[in-house]
């Protein structure tokens, strides 16, 4: 009967699967478990078919040792080993055995410590090299946890391990770990006093992220070079960046993710949505990937020049998905317990890779947290935009936050919170539906996105004077929350018309309007940055936003490589009256107290928004009214007092007057006299 198979599916729950053609040979009385001392009665209670196997369904009484081999005398001369099934999922697997102690190598000079944590293994083997091949055992605690201790200096080790769940072995990484070699092959073992030490002054920020600009990059599409270095092949760019007012660089993934060859950096591209390793920066933009220390050196070097120049560095994290199931390290240590399943056993598929993370299980959940802890510790990042935000239950990231304050007080968290259906309820989700749930939490505003532009495949949007809705209009430019619009408070509101998905605003631009002279382009687009800057909410602009950025007109770039994702910044005197009225924007909102209110009862009695018979928007306050006009239409403006145009379509101006004349799209701004 080399077809049958045994799983324990729950505490007292075992399940025999047996081709039908020999299922009159067992003997359903007389079937035990066994670990070869002890002996425990299996008892049927239910027997079903399905085509050409046998579902036998037994329940035992008294405790088995997951982390211990058990057989199944199926008839006198055949045994079976008792596999792992759906127990792992169930919710005293999760309760009973969390684990809150460390994981991962503790490293000393002159002993090191082995842990990983895995309740279903049987056996786990590190194998360890420097000059030689060492094989080890790691011991079973409790809870889980395997861990071992090895007297010696270990530094610049690689390691993995091997690890046997049911019958076989399978190499795999450890989830912990903090460095590899080339591509993510094996681990190494390493001193982190060793890696370069920060020196610079604290970051002032005060926690209001409504004082923000949030400017999104890519590392390889800023190095046209082609230097050694990416993550240092930055450090030239910002200069530039900072005199935009940027306050906030979202650097896309910097874990090793897959996709991509670290040690041939030209022969693939990737965007980096593809985790490998959660704690280990890539290679792929390390001069060096196979140096234990090379990439954590340059990526701590580039950290620390972005905070000598006083902006900080939000990561972009992906926990909601992982980039090949049967390959993850943690999942190889306790398979199906990473991942969401439905009611009959498959994986979910929010994330559209078929790997959605189970968040909301407590060892994940701690993994999680521990994840984000290490990057604030040992990275001294700045804030967290979390990929697919919704996909991730809203407890778990209360509770990052709450242990991540205690770190850096006004870390800035926000996230993409599309509600997409996975195997968790809706009502535990962080979707933009559940603001109310993570009040502290950002969420990118694609009601903003859809007004202003259009939607990403059809619809055209206010600024080419397509989208008449200008009632909702006017809320978005108000922080979306007026009335429970969206939000509790603007500061929830990521305001935004282009970020590394769907179309660039300018790609999008041809699309809906067709070839335009150059100067009509400059006018939409200084249009689309007043109105992400200018609006109350978060800014929030994609690198190269300000240089009318294309990718050819294609949509999803995640991996065409330089020719399209490239960025030169080498040519900014070509995009110069669109890159001098986005720092006007900024500086402006940086010096009006209007841009920091976060109130929604404040801002109706202060901010009313209009819209002219054109179609034309403008907001006023008692000191200022702006102006976002979407067409060519004159447009007379009168005022019963005199007023000072500050901003008139393109460019900064310095003019006085009762009232003016506008026929022209952009942006104006008047200060009232």
């Amino acid at each position: 009967m080399v077809l049958s198979k045994a799983y324990i599916e729950d505490y007292h729950y075992i399940k025999l699967i047996v081709p039908s053609t020999e299922q009159f040979l067992i003997n359903v009385d007389e079937l035990y478990i066994n670990n070869g001392y002890e002996f425990l009665k299996l008892f049927v209670f239910k027997t079903e078919q399905f085509n050409d196997v046998y579902h036998i369904h037994t329940t035992f009484k008294g405790r088995i040792l997951l982390h211990k081999d058990y057989y199944i005398n199926l008839t006198n001369d055949e045994k079976i080993h008792l596999d792992l099934g759906q127990i792992m999922r169930t919710e005293r697997f999760d309760v009973e055995n969390y684990y809150d102690g460390p994981l991962g190598v503790e490293y000393h000079q002159d002993y090191s410590v082995f842990r990983v944590w895995s309740p279903v293994a049987k056996e786990i083997k590190l194998i360890l090299k420097n000059k030689d091949e060492r094989r080890y055992d790691l011991k079973y605690i409790s809870e889980g946890l395997w861990e071992l201790r090895l007297d010696g200096n270990y530094d610049r080790y690689t390691y993995y391990y091997e690890v046997r769940v049911n019958s076989d072995f399978k190499k795999t990484l450890d989830p912990y770990a903090f460095s590899s070699n080339a591509n993510s092959k094996e681990n190494y073992v390493i001193d982190f006093s060793k890696t370069h030490p920060f020196s610079y002054p604290k970051t002032n920020f005060n926690g209001n992220y409504l004082e923000s600009m949030i400017y999104e990059l890519h590392l390889k599409d800023l190095n046209v070079q082609k230097q050694a270095s990416s993550y240092l092949a930055l450090l030239d760019k910002l200069p530039y960046i900072k005199d935009l007012g940027v306050t906030h660089l979202q650097i896309m993934p910097l874990n090793a993710f897959g996709g991509v060859l670290e040690d041939n950096k030209e022969a693939l591209y990737n965007w980096g949505y593809n985790p490998v390793e959660y704690n280990v920066p890539t290679g792929w933009y390390a001069s060096n990937p196979n140096d234990p220390y090379n990439r954590l050196n340059e990526l701590k070097m580039m950290i620390e020049e972005i905070h000598k120049q006083g902006l900080l560095v939000n990561l972009d994290v992906v926990y909601n998905h992982v980039y090949v199931a049967e390959d993850f390290s943690l999942n190889t240590f306790v398979p199906g317990y990473v991942y969401r399943t439905d009611n009959y056993g498959f994986m979910t598929n929010g994330s559209g890779c078929g790997t959605d993370f189970a968040s909301e299980r407590r060892m994940n959940r701690r993994f999680i947290i521990d994840s984000l802890k290490y990057w604030v510790l040992k990275y001294d990042i700045d804030g967290f935009r979390f990929d697919l935000m919704g996909l991730l239950d809203y407890e778990t990231l209360k509770e990052a936050r709450k242990e991540l304050i205690k770190i850096k007080p006004y870390i800035m968290l926000y996230g993409e919170g599309w509600n997409l259906s996975t195997g968790l309820p809706e009502p535990k989700r962080s979707t933009i539906n559940n603001y109310w749930a993570l009040p502290t939490f950002a969420y990118f505003n694609d009601v903003f996105r859809n007004l202003m532009r259009g939607e990403p495949y059809n619809n055209k949007g206010f600024i080419y004077n397509r989208n008449h809705n200008l009632k909702n209009i006017a809320e978005v430019i108000k922080g979306s929350s007026c009335r429970g619009f969206l939000f509790k408070k603007p500061s929830q509101s990521i305001n935004y018309v282009e970020c590394h998905d769907n179309l660039t605003f300018f790609d999008k631009l041809k699309q809906d309007l067709g070839d335009l002279e150059i100067e009509d382009c400059e006018k939409y687009v200084i249009l689309s940055l007043g109105l992400v800057v200018l609006s109350l909410g978060i800014p929030f602009i994609q690198a190269g936003q300000e240089l009318m950025r294309s990718k050819n007109g294609i949509d999803n770039t995640y991996n065409l490589g330089m020719e399209i994702n490239g960025l030169a910044y080498d040519k900014t005197d070509q995009y110069q009256i669109i890159i001098d009225a986005l720092k006007y924007f900024v500086d402006f909102r940086q010096k009006e107290e209007l841009y920091k209110l976060n109130d929604p009862d404040l801002i109706e009695t202060k901010l009313v928004v209009k819209a002219t018979p054109n179609n034309t928007i403008l907001y006023e306050t008692d000191e200022l009214e702006v102006i976002f006009k979407n067409n060519k239409l004159e447009e007379n403006f009168i005022f019963e007092k005199p007023i000072h145009l500050v901003f008139e379509g393109t460019k900064k101006v310095d003019k006085l007057f009762n009232n003016f004349k506008a026929n022209d799209i952009g942006v104006y701004i008047i200060r009232k006299v």
